[in-house]
């Protein structure tokens, strides 16, 4: 974690201009790299969490924009998209979710990277959707239900594994903070990964907890 985090502070410090001017196109650069940094950053924590089998989170529950986390999923992971080539779209919305914010946001990008290792060239959609269970998808992709379904996988011994069945393992474990749910879906349009979030309630006040 230490060497992460000091990459993401010195390519915070060059995008600022904090150690000097720099040009536009190195200041995005240096921006890029804090993304990728943060982005694994959050890798490491859901190897963390699955080592120590945590079940509990000490974030809080919060009111968050689903279109927010989506933005911030889809620029964390900018710089992979590029390389991989791949067009990242971010559907509209303005459903609001009663969820733990970190957690979600870093079991999102799990599954976000799942899809964009194996889709190389390809257009991803992330959108959400509300109703009595809000859910946040990544459509478009070349997942694959048999060969990137974690516990398929490791009993498959397949040579065709890509590695993004590890993510998606990893953000399952995320997503049980949030008592949430990773799924994969496909169709004629390609396979589609599902983070069910269920409704959590918000307590205002430390005394009403019984």
């Amino acid at each position: 974690r230490s060497p992460v985090a000091a990459v993401q502070g010195y390519a915070e410090l060059l995008a600022e201009g904090t150690l000097g001017p720099v040009e536009q196109r190195a200041a995005d650069a240096a921006l890029r790299m804090q993304q990728a940094a943060e982005q694994l950053l959050r890798i490491i924590e859901g190897i963390e969490e699955v080592a120590a089998d945590r079940s509990a989170s000490i974030n809080p529950i919060e009111t968050v924009p689903a279109r927010e986390l989506l933005d911030e999923a889809a620029a964390a992971i900018r710089t992979e998209t590029d390389a991989r080539n791949i067009t990242l779209h971010v559907a509209g919305s303005d459903i609001l979710l009663a969820t733990r914010r970190d957690d979600a946001l870093r079991t999102l990008l799990l599954g976000l990277g799942a899809a964009v290792k194996v889709s190389p060239g390809t257009t991803l959609t992330l959108s959400a959707t509300g109703g009595d269970v809000p859910a946040l998808l990544v459509r478009g992709s070349r997942l694959d239900a048999q060969r990137d379904e974690p516990d398929r996988a490791r009993d498959a011994a397949d040579d065709r594994l890509t590695g993004a069945g590890l993510r998606i393992a990893l953000a399952r474990r995320t997503a049980r903070l949030v008592e949430g749910i990773v799924s994969l879906e496909s169709d004629r349009e390609g396979t589609s990964l599902r983070l069910s979030l269920p409704r959590l309630v918000l307590i205002d006040d430390a005394e009403d907890i019984p």
